[in-house]
């Protein structure tokens, strides 16, 4: 990935006077993991990277960048596959204005869990590590351990069908042959769906217990862009207490899954930050399969798709 970086390097710089800023990675706590790096000028080039480890989707950083940075400055953005599908889907809304973005394209081969090796080892112990011959290889105090990319890219990796982004105006050409096992996708959600109603309620009650409302699912949604006058804040009409109950937590999941059926992406964002580990893309992931069957709609794919439950047709049927 060192040659990506490079070019990637040569690309920003070369567009940092057309835009007001560009959004990128930078090194995280330890080496693995990165965290979002907001570019102005050529000296903070030198702070950008991309490796294994650039998991969080940056078009969270973006979606309000009209109202930030006026309509008529740019932005630069850094997009992997999965990063491009939420901007193509803010596109379709309205969020996002095509001219306003320069979107600098990567290659994924997969990401690496921060979660994942957690359970593994100290990633604070960790003071170097790499992808290599299909192995996440990590030096630690007590020596070097390696670990099949498998077992520690996220999830999603294992079945992503957008490795290279669908919308770009410059793509960053690199290597895709580290290629997983790929998993069936949504193979989870057909296991949970063989549960009784009762048993899958009692699921979701007792991963909803778990909830402290942090809103941490919410605030890392690139879909999720109307907190300034979020139903979890609002008292007029006071949809839910601030209770964190099960009751009020299961009404807050249950309303906000409401409110990106048919817009999800898939990008996991909100199960990646959430600290006590709950599992709710599963919930996104099974609305999209519904709207996909009834609408042969795929969020997030083309731009001039017009998302069907953001529309309405006198004569539509089902």
């Amino acid at each position: 990935m060192k040659e990506v970086e490079s070019r990637l390097k040569e690309e920003v710089k070369k567009i940092l006077d057309e835009v007001a800023y560009v959004v990128g990675y930078q090194e995280g706590l330890t080496p693995l993991s990165a965290r979002p790096l907001f570019i102005r000028n050529p000296k903070e080039v030198d702070r950008l990277v991309y490796n294994d480890f650039c998991a969080p989707n940056l078009a969270n950083y973006v979606k309000k960048s009209d109202q930030k940075i006026g309509i008529d400055q740019k932005v630069g953005l850094i997009v992997k596959g999965c990063d491009c599908r939420s901007v193509v889907q803010l596109l379709q809304e309205g969020i996002l204005k095509r001219e306003n973005l320069i979107l600098i394209g990567v290659p994924c081969r997969g990401m690496i869990s921060f979660k994942k090796i957690e359970k593994l080892f100290d990633p604070l112990e960790t003071y170097l590590a790499e992808v290599r011959d299909k192995k996440l290889k990590v030096h630690l105090a007590q020596g070097e351990e390696s670990y099949h990319l498998e077992d520690v890219v996220f999830e999603k990796c294992l079945w992503c069908e957008t490795r290279e982004p669908l919308v770009v105006d410059i793509m960053i050409q690199g290597p895709l042959s580290l290629e997983l096992e790929q998993k069936e996708k949504d193979f989870d959600i057909v296991e949970l769906e063989q549960k009784e109603p009762a048993e899958l309620f009692d699921f979701w009650t007792a991963q909803f217990e778990k909830c402290i409302r942090c809103y941490a699912c919410r605030n890392a949604c690139p879909l999720c862009y109307c907190q300034d006058n979020c139903l979890a804040d609002t008292r007029q009409p006071h949809w839910l207490g601030q209770q964190t109950d099960a009751l009020n937590n299961f009404m807050y999941h249950m309303i906000r899954a409401m409110h990106v059926v048919g817009r999800c992406t898939g990008c996991q964002e909100c199960e990646r930050v959430c600290p006590v580990d709950i599992p709710i893309s599963k919930i996104f992931r099974k609305t999209s399969m519904i709207t996909q069957q009834l609408f042969d709609y795929i969020p997030g794919m083309k731009v001039e798709d017009v998302p069907p439950l953001l529309t309405f047709k006198k004569d539509e049927k089902f």
